[in-house]
C-alpha cells in the first residue's frame, strides 16, 4: 500500500541520516601517470615527449618542483595544450589543477588511497620513471599535509614496465628505491620496510578498527617480467600466505580491512592466482569491506563469484584515471564510509572535460555522478548486494546502461565526432557544415552571443 511504502521510505531516510552522521571520507585515486617531461608542442604520435632528449640530458625537461613555475606555461593560446592532450600522459599543470580542486572539495580527508601507476608511460630511463613517481606522491603530500597516503605499486611504477624480480633473502633494488620516496611521503608504517622492499606489499593499521592491505599485483599478473608459471611459483613472494595471515589477525581483532591493488583480479592476473585470491576473499568476506583497484583507466565495478551472479561473495571498485591517455577525461573520486564499522556508504566521481580545458586554458571540474543517487543503496551501504543490484539494473534498463557507459568512459566523445554533431545541429546547409567543420573543435560557438542575450 501507499502507506506501507511511505513507512519504508521514512525508515530508510532515518537509516541514511544516522549513517551519514557517523561517516568519514577519503580520496580514491589511481593512474595519474605524471609525465614530468610533457611537451605541449609535441603530439600523441610521440606521446608528447622527446625521449631522445630525456635520455641524453637528464635535466631536460625539469621535474615537478622546478617546472611548476616555468615561465610561459599559461600562454593565451587556443588550443592551450599545457593541460594535456588525449593520447598523452598527464602534465604537471593537470595534476596541479586537480589537486587544487580536490583541496576545495575535501580539504581534510581521513586518508588517500592511490591504486598504482604514478609514473607516465614510455619514460625511457629509470631516473625519469623515479622522478615521475617521486613528484606525484610529493605533490599529493604537499597538497594534503599530514594526511596518510596509502599507495600501491603499478606496472608503470616498475622499470621497465612489469619488470620486478624477487629474491627470497634480499631486498629488490627497485623497490628499495621507491621506498626511499614512499617512506617519506606515504602513510606506510616504518615496520613494513622489509615487506615492501622484498615483496612490494604492506599492511597499515589506519585506526584501531581499519587495516589497509596493499597488494603487489605485478607478481601475479599475466604480463609480469620475468615470466614465471604458477606451477613453479604457486605463491610469489609468499604474498597469499601473508594476506591470509593478515586477514586472520584482522578477523580475530574484530576489525575491518580494505584491500588495495593495481591490476584487478580477473583476466589481468594468471588464472591460478585468481583462484587462490578468491579462496581468501571468500573465507574473509565478513572482514573485507572494500577492494580498490585501477589500471584500466575506466570506471568499473565487479562482483566476485563462483558462478554468474548466483553466489557472489565480494566486489571491487575501479576508479578511472587522471591521465587522458586512453580516450578518457581526467577524473578522481571521493568515498564516504561508516567510521564505526568501515563499511562503504557512497562515492562521488568528479571529471573535467579536456577539450573545454584546452579552449579556456583552465580545468572546470564537475560532479559526474553519485553512486547512491544513480544506483541506489537498499541498506545504506555499498556492499556486494548493492553492486549486484547495480549491475543487474545496468543490463536490464537501457537508460541505465547508457548512463553507466558514459560514466565508464568519463563522458569522453571523439572530438571529431563531437564537432560533427555540433555543426549539424547548428547549420542546416551542407556547405555551412563544411565551413564549421574546417574551423575545428576549438572554434567559438556562434551561439555564445545569443545565449548571453537571452
Amino acid at each position: 500500500s501507499i502507506l506501507a511504502m511511505r513507512v519504508v521510505c521514512a525508515l530508510l531516510a532515518v537509516v541514511l541520516c544516522v549513517v551519514a552522521n557517523n561517516s568519514g571520507q577519503f580520496f580514491f585515486l589511481a593512474d595519474w601517470h605524471l609525465d614530468p617531461y610533457y611537451n605541449p608542442d609535441l603530439g600523441p604520435d610521440t606521446y608528447c615527449q622527446n625521449q631522445t632528449e630525456i635520455i641524453i640530458n637528464s635535466t631536460i625537461p625539469l621535474s615537478y618542483f622546478q617546472q611548476r613555475d616555468y615561465p610561459g606555461l599559461w600562454e593565451d593560446v587556443i588550443p592551450n595544450l599545457n593541460l594535456g592532450q588525449y593520447g598523452c600522459d598527464a602534465p604537471i599543470a593537470l595534476c596541479q589543477q586537480a589537486l587544487e580542486t580536490m583541496v576545495r572539495i575535501l580539504p581534510d580527508p581521513d586518508f588517500i588511497i592511490y591504486s598504482g601507476d604514478m609514473s607516465g608511460h614510455h619514460l625511457p630511463t629509470p631516473e625519469a620513471r623515479f622522478t615521475a613517481i617521486n613528484d606525484t606522491i610529493a605533490s599529493i603530500a604537499a597538497a594534503f599535509p599530514g594526511v596518510p597516503i596509502y599507495p600501491t605499486l603499478g606496472n608503470n611504477d616498475c622499470y621497465p614496465d612489469y619488470f620486478l624480480n624477487y629474491w627470497p633473502h634480499r631486498a629488490n633494488d627497485w623497490l628499495s628505491k621507491i621506498w626511499s620516496s614512499w617512506s617519506i611521503y606515504s602513510g606506510i608504517p616504518a615496520d613494513q620496510a622489509q615487506n615492501f622492499t622484498h615483496g612490494g606489499f604492506y599492511t597499515a593499521e589506519h585506526d584501531s578498527g581499519l587495516t589497509i592491505i596493499s597488494l603487489n599485483t605485478i607478481y601475479v599478473c599475466g604480463g609480469h617480467n620475468p615470466d614465471w608459471d604458477a606451477d613453479s611459483h604457486p605463491d610469489p613472494a609468499g604474498q597469499f600466505a601473508w594476506l591470509n595471515e593478515t586477514l586472520l589477525q584482522v578477523e580475530q581483532s574484530g576489525g575491518a580491512a580494505y584491500i588495495i591493488g593495481h591490476l584487478p583480479p580477473n583476466q589481468y592476473w594468471h588464472h591460478d592466482y585468481v583462484y587462490s585470491y578468491n579462496d581468501i576473499i571468500k573465507r574473509f568476506q565478513g572482514v573485507i569491506q572494500g577492494q580498490f583497484f585501477g589500471h584500466t583507466h575506466r570506471d568499473e565495478m565487479h562482483l566476485i563469484s563462483n558462478t554468474e551472479l548466483r553466489d557472489p561473495f565480494g566486489f571491487w571498485l575501479q576508479t578511472p584515471s587522471l591521465t587522458p591517455k586512453d580516450s578518457n577525461n581526467p577524473s578522481f573520486r571521493t568515498v564516504s564510509y561508516d567510521v564505526a564499522n568501515h563499511k562503504l556508504i557512497d562515492y562521488v566521481q568528479y571529471i573535467s572535460g579536456l577539450v573545454q580545458a584546452q579552449r579556456q586554458g583552465y580545468m572546470s571540474w564537475y560532479e559526474e555522478y553519485k553512486f547512491s543517487k544513480l544506483y541506489g543503496v537498499s541498506d545504506g551501504y555499498i556492499n556486494t548486494a548493492a553492486i549486484q543490484n547495480a549491475i543487474l539494473s545496468i543490463f536490464d534498463d537501457p537508460i541505465m546502461f547508457g548512463a553507466w557507459k558514459s560514466n565508464y568512459d568519463t563522458q569522453y566523445e571523439d572530438p571529431d565526432d563531437k564537432l560533427k554533431y555540433y555543426c549539424e545541429m547548428v547549420y542546416p546547409q551542407l556547405n555551412d557544415q563544411d565551413i564549421c567543420d574546417d574551423r575545428g573543435i576549438y572554434q567559438n560557438s556562434v551561439l555564445e552571443d545569443e545565449r548571453d542575450i537571452l
